[in-house]
């Protein structure tokens, strides 16, 4: 079974997040593989970016080290802009694990964060979208990622004093990328009801896709890790 994450939600939902179709949402899902093509080389280098001394000719160097020539530009062009975000000031970055573990709805999730993000006094879970085709967009995307990320990673984290959310997805009406930061307030986000209900429907479309067996107890429950985990 694949793992998923919360910003596969909006990728795979047919027509869109805000009217969510099952059926549909599941022929996309049976679509999903993985592939070489992700920008985890420039996502892992958060760390590098937030000590102040990551230098960009020695960043292009490294992503240029990906198997995948053609990959190059865009990694470079992701790996850039969170350098310009994260650099320009030494501050402290605590990476999330990446190894998909169980939830509690029996699928395999990747935390929605990155990592948490500490700088001048700010403790902020930190949830990054670099990938073009999805746009954070602030009509549902946004406050869909902000409710999800609130939930999951906020509301029982000790200290946290809020969210950040960077978008580097590519505006369909431009076809250009730009570095968008977010830091929304809970007055910003979906309904936790509305949240649950596309949880719920996303849920449905994963057993009809043959990915999950059965519906989750709690829809929230999809992207909750199990307890003896």
């Amino acid at each position: 079974m694949p793992s998923l994450e919360l910003l596969d939600v909006i990728q795979h939902a047919k027509p869109n997040i805000l009217n969510i179709d099952p059926l549909e949402t599941s022929k996309s899902l049976r679509k999903a593989k993985g592939s070489n093509k992700n920008y985890n080389m420039a996502l892992d280098q958060i760390q590098a970016y937030c000590s102040g001394l990551q230098k960009l000719p020695d960043l292009l160097k490294f992503l240029r080290t990906h198997p995948n020539q053609e990959w190059h530009k865009y990694l470079e062009d992701v790996g850039t802009r969170l350098l310009d975000i994260f650099g320009n000031k030494p501050s402290v970055w605590y990476p999330t694990g990446r190894k998909p573990i169980e939830s509690a709805g029996g699928l395999l999730i990747k935390p929605a964060i990155r990592g948490v993000w500490v700088s001048e006094s700010r403790v902020l879970p930190c949830v990054i979208n670099a990938r073009s085709s999805v746009l954070l967009d602030s009509q549902c995307n946004l406050p869909f990622v902000a409710r999800g990320v609130y939930e999951l990673h906020v509301r029982d984290l000790l200290g946290a004093t809020g969210s950040m959310v960077i978008d580097l997805g590519k505006d369909a009406r431009t076809g250009l990328r730009a570095n968008c930061i977010y830091f929304p307030t809970e007055a910003e986000m979906m309904s936790l009801e509305q949240f649950e209900s596309i949880s719920r429907k996303f849920d449905e479309a994963l057993i009809l896709a043959g990915l999950k067996s059965q519906a989750a107890a709690s829809s929230i429950d999809l992207f909750r890790a199990r307890k003896d985990n």
